[in-house]
């Protein structure tokens, strides 16, 4: 499953860049995320131009049809790569259950508009799981769906201040 999400501030893209680029504005959202049950972020070393960042989750583990089983926890990790020259946030996430069967990645891009920008959120679900991977990758995908709003709030109050 792929899919792209458009949002537009009147806010420059350095405005929306240094929102995005921002490791505790990531973390912030993250916490808002009723799956969780604890996250840390870690900075790496910056390489070619290159900022990385980890977020490292506890998180309530997934039934088999992708709803929340709050009885138990695995960790999960999202890598991030902030590419400062071209307003990109790649970002790749590896499940703590099974990440050879689920794969979820995705990039953010800025890209101005006059004097406004639109930050584009693109990204990949794919699970390969026998007969149910189709329902977990739709429950996933909903789940971003239900999150947009919410992340794109969070930006404006940001940008605010």
């Amino acid at each position: 499953m792929n899919k792209t999400h458009e949002y537009r501030f009147q806010e420059s893209a350095e405005q929306v860049a240094a929102v995005m680029a921002n490791p505790e504005f990531h973390l912030a959202f993250d916490k808002t995320r009723d799956d969780i049950a604890g996250t840390e972020m870690r900075l790496g070393q910056e390489q070619g131009g290159i900022i990385p960042f980890t977020m490292l989750t506890q998180e309530y583990k997934r039934t088999l049809t992708g709803g929340i089983d709050r009885s138990a926890s695995t960790e999960g990790r999202t890598d991030f790569r902030w590419n400062p020259a071209s307003k990109v946030l790649d970002w790749q996430y590896y499940s703590g259950v099974d990440p050879k069967r689920i794969r979820i990645l995705g990039r953010y891009s800025i890209r101005s508009e006059g004097s406004a920008c639109v930050l584009a959120h693109n990204y990949t679900i794919e699970v390969k799981i026998p007969l149910i991977g189709g329902k977990v990758e739709k429950k996933i995908g909903e789940g971003f769906d239900k999150s947009f709003p919410k992340f794109e709030r969070m930006v404006r109050e940001h940008l605010a201040g």
